[in-house]
């Protein structure tokens, strides 16, 4: 069960990304389209997963 502090410091560095995503490059990416591709990238690889469950 994550508390309400747990929940705010695993947000404020997120909120950080956010705002400086479009100020800063990583690699030529925006660190915000990079925070969004491995977002993405994990919910990819959680329902391949399940679908190895149910195969």
């Amino acid at each position: 069960m994550i508390t309400y502090s747990g929940f705010i410091i695993l947000l404020t560095p997120i909120f950080w990304i956010m705002l400086l995503g479009r100020s800063f490059t990583f690699f030529g990416f925006h660190i915000l389209d990079a925070f969004m591709i491995s977002i993405f990238c994990v919910i990819l690889i959680a329902i391949g997963e399940k679908q190895k469950e149910v195969l």
